[in-house]
């Protein structure tokens, strides 16, 4: 378990830094009325900003790869969020049902006890902006770890590369939020694969794979089994003091 909270944390974060304000930034941080027509499909992360200098690098060094997919769901305006990152060598998977609404995500959890359990700021506030890049969307997040507020931007594609215009907008678009430099993801590195479609189709709780293996928090024995075989996992937890020193 104590695998499963630091690396949602490590690999979740999206975090606030300082940098000169650049022109037309009123233009470039437009929020996005997007549909959820425009949403659908499969995306790759191909940059990312942040605020905090610490997760940033951390990204760096160690996040390879990271895809979205947002499918539609038959009679609902729900929609199934499937995010994976590869990181640390082990791909890390989570299914979310989510609904729009203005422009934002918004996690639904059937469970009234678990939602009101959640502690607040934990869950993502998540909207788009603008872009000019015609397969992109610009994906904006803020939310709550490690006691502080952190916040960021993604650039996401259908493609794993984008044109230098396009990526120089998005820099420009950090720098109006006061983010950090933004880094682009290798569009070399391996991707994680998805999970099985027939897990998704009714999915009602959030689902969580670690390198395609399914954890069933509700059989703990079963998440335990599976975390003390996957040699990335006992890889990870040796460099966890690591990360908690470079994080604090």
């Amino acid at each position: 378990m104590r695998f499963i909270h630091v690396a949602v944390a490590v690999l979740s974060l999206l975090s606030v830094g300082q940098s000169a304000p650049v022109t037309s930034c009123d233009s470039l941080t437009q929020t996005l009325e997007i549909t959820r027509e425009q949403m659908l499909g499969k995306w790759m992360v191909v940059a990312e900003s942040s605020s905090n200098q610490k997760v940033e690098d951390l990204k760096k060094d160690f996040l390879e790869s990271y895809w979205m997919k947002v499918t539609a769901i038959d009679n609902s305006d729900a929609v199934i969020v499937i995010s994976s990152a590869k990181a640390f060598g082990i791909c890390f998977t989570a299914a979310l049902k989510m609904t729009l609404e203005n422009g934002t995500f918004q996690l639904v959890l059937p469970n009234v006890t678990l939602r009101h359990t959640l502690q607040s700021g934990s869950v993502p506030e998540m909207n788009f902006l603008k872009t000019d890049c015609s397969d992109c969307l610009l994906f904006q997040a803020q939310q709550y770890a490690f006691g502080r507020k952190l916040s960021g931007l993604q650039l996401l594609s259908k493609r794993r590369t984008v044109t230098a215009d396009e990526m120089g907008d998005f820099k420009k678009q950090a720098e109006c939020l006061n983010l950090l430099q933004p880094f682009s993801y290798n569009p070399e590195a391996d991707v994680c694969t998805e999970p099985p479609s027939e897990d998704i189709e009714n999915l009602d709780m959030p689902r969580v794979y670690l390198d395609g293996e399914y954890l069933d928090f509700a059989n703990l024995t079963n998440v335990n089994d599976i975390i003390t075989r996957n040699e990335g996992v006992k890889n990870f937890l040796k460099m966890v003091p690591d990360l908690q020193t470079r994080l604090n």
